[in-house]
């Protein structure tokens, strides 16, 4: 920040506060604030780039269901309903043999949600419309926002309200079973024990020694 351009009073002020928060800070005195409560997120974003190309819709189908799903999950942690979702898929930018190809949209869903199902409906539909074939997608992406804490709106006359009964017990219940990743998932997310050529590369993944017994070392003596 420039000093010079401030009132003088105010440069002083300014100045005298970052002195004195030098001076404590080398003392051995934090002065980070601490956020008692997190701001509520504007966006939720679940992306992943492939692990090879992929053609064939039914894989990169299988792709935005389960980031939709892995989305909707951050969602319910959150404790907020979504009203709008955005999905976007694209090739390379890296390839030379055809052009680069980003498409993107967004739906807006009738009434907040933190149904996985609303989002999987709405993000299959978007991925109807975007489809191009012939096309070697390397990535795609799903964001949720426009976040409200409760599912309430004010509907048009047309419209009948929420059509799944139970939803939030449901989704609790899910929640509470994939406690342990990947117990249960959708049909739309393909066979969870294949290995897709969607997902991302991860044979260079550091070990986890802290939090997965297979990967602590054994030391023989």
């Amino acid at each position: 920040m420039d000093l010079s351009r401030l009132p003088t009073f105010q440069a002083r002020k300014l100045y005298s506060v970052v002195v004195e928060r030098t001076v404590r800070e080398l003392n051995g005195e934090s002065c980070l604030q601490l956020e008692e409560i997190a701001p509520a997120k504007q966006q939720i974003i679940c992306s992943r780039s492939f692990g090879h190309k992929v053609m064939d819709y039914e894989l990169v189908r299988q792709s935005v269901c389960a980031f939709a799903e892995r989305a909707a999950v951050k969602l319910r942690e959150e404790k907020q309903y979504c009203r709008m979702v955005t999905l976007w898929i694209e090739s390379s930018y890296f390839t030379t043999q055809q052009p680069h190809y980003h498409g993107h949209e967004t739906q807006a869903l009738v009434y907040p949600s933190q149904d996985t199902r609303d989002i999987i409906k709405a993000a299959v539909s978007i991925l109807e419309r975007l489809w191009q074939p012939n096309v070697k997608y390397s990535k795609s992406g799903i964001m949720l926002s426009e976040f409200s804490p409760s599912g309430q709106t004010q509907l048009n006359l047309f419209e009948s309200g929420p059509h799944f009964r139970h939803s939030g017990e449901l989704m609790q219940t899910i929640d509470h079973i994939n406690r342990n990743k990947g117990a249960i998932w959708f049909a739309g997310q393909g066979i969870q024990s294949q290995a897709m050529p969607w997902k991302m590369k991860q044979q260079f993944l550091s070990p986890r020694w802290t939090t997965k017994f297979t990967d602590i070392p054994l030391v023989r003596c």
